[in-house]
């Protein structure tokens, strides 16, 4: 009867060893395979993110740009940030180098300074000051 115990013991810690082994093979070639995996998934994951983002730029963005007549060339794209419009000589040209220029987009409606919302009709605004480069 001991003799059947200690044999039966014995079997169970073989087993119980080889089922170890095997978790361990297993952990090991998980590691081994997981940054391949990471790496796979979060490329899926940025071409998503972008592919996501360029549709909701082109249906709630592009529509009320083209609307105000907003050249796309002067807007900064960065998502999640109001565009800007930067003034030039066809674009509130009144407005170049004015410190009080805002320039971003609400709504899809330029707002071009607290005094002027929609801007200066011509080229000498009464309230231009220069932009204070020390800041």
């Amino acid at each position: 009867m001991i003799e059947q115990w200690s044999k039966e013991f014995f079997e169970f810690c073989e087993a119980v060893t080889q089922d170890v082994e095997d978790f361990c093979e297993e952990v090991e070639q998980f590691s081994n395979d997981f940054p391949e995996s990471l790496e796979e998934v979060l490329e899926q994951l940025e071409t998503t993110l972008t592919q996501e983002l360029e549709i909701v730029w082109e249906e709630l963005f592009e529509p009320w740009l083209e609307e105000d007549g907003i050249p796309q060339q002067d807007l900064e794209a960065d998502f999640g940030i109001t565009p800007t419009v930067y003034p030039d000589e066809t674009t509130h040209p009144a407005c170049r180098g004015c410190r009080h220029y805002h320039g971003q987009v609400y709504g899809g409606h330029l707002l071009v300074c607290a005094m002027h919302p929609y801007g200066w009709y011509d080229e000498n605004c009464p309230d231009w000051e220069a932009e204070d480069n020390e800041g």
